[in-house]
C-alpha cells in the first residue's frame, strides 16, 4: 500500500501538531510533579492526584495529531478566503470548544480511574466541575 504524495505531504503537516502536544503536555506533568510534589490532591479542587506522565502526554499527542489532521483537512481549506481577524475568531473558537471537550474527556476518566467509578457517576462530575471553575 503506497500513499499518494498529497496524503504524505499531508501526513507530514499533522505530525508537528502532535509533537508539540506530546512535548507541551510532558513539560506541564513535570512542572506541575515539581509544584505539588508527593501531594494527593490539588489543593484547589480537592481532586485526586497521582503522577503519571506518560499518558496524559500520549493521549495530548493524539489530540494534536487531530487538531492537525482538522486544520489541514479542513479549517486551512475554509478559512483560505477570509480575513485574518475572521480566521483568528473562528479558529480560537474551534480549537477553544475542542479543547474544553478534550480536558473533559481526560479529566472524566483519569478522576473516574483514581475513584474507582464510571466517568458518568456524580462524584466525577462534581471534580469536573471543580476543575473547569477553578
Amino acid at each position: 500500500m503506497t500513499l499518494s504524495p498529497r496524503a504524505k505531504r499531508n501526513i507530514i503537516q499533522m505530525i508537528p501538531f502532535g509533537v508539540i502536544s506530546f512535548i507541551s503536555s510532558t513539560v506541564y506533568a513535570l512542572i506541575e510533579k515539581g509544584i505539588l510534589g508527593s501531594h494527593p490532591i490539588y489543593p484547589s479542587t480537592g481532586n485526586p492526584y497521582n503522577f503519571n506522565w506518560l499518558l496524559p502526554s500520549i493521549i495530548a499527542g493524539l489530540f494534536g495529531l487531530l487538531i492537525g489532521f482538522l486544520e489541514i483537512q479542513f479549517l486551512s481549506k475554509w478559512f483560505q478566503k477570509g480575513s485574518f481577524t475572521s480566521k483568528l475568531i473562528f479558529k480560537s473558537t474551534i480549537y477553544l470548544f475542542l479543547t474544553v471537550i478534550f480536558a473533559l474527556v481526560v479529566t472524566s476518566i483519569g478522576t473516574a480511574y483514581e475513584l474507582g467509578n464510571s466517568p458518568f457517576s456524580n462524584e466525577v462530575w462534581e471534580y469536573n466541575y471543580k476543575f473547569l471553575v477553578s
